[in-house]
């Protein structure tokens, strides 16, 4: 028997992301899922793993600040 679809924070969990992030992703389309009613996004163990084989999370980070040196 299949494993029922995944909670936003289930795939937090197991993408190491904080589960604002995977919610932010799903609101923007970025990452595949569905709403389960007006509240709740679901993904699928089928989408997840597609996410995951596609590239997944590309973490981007902030970029970094050029350090000015005086000591030239």
């Amino acid at each position: 028997m299949d494993k029922p679809d995944m909670t936003a924070a289930e795939v937090a969990a197991e993408l190491g992301l904080a589960v604002n992030t995977v919610r932010r992703m799903l609101n923007a389309g970025d990452m595949p899922g569905y709403m389960a009613n007006k509240k709740s996004w679901r993904v699928t163990r089928q989408q997840l793993d597609q996410f995951k084989a596609s590239g997944g999370v590309r973490r981007q980070g902030r970029p970094r600040k050029e350090r000015i040196n005086d000591n030239q």
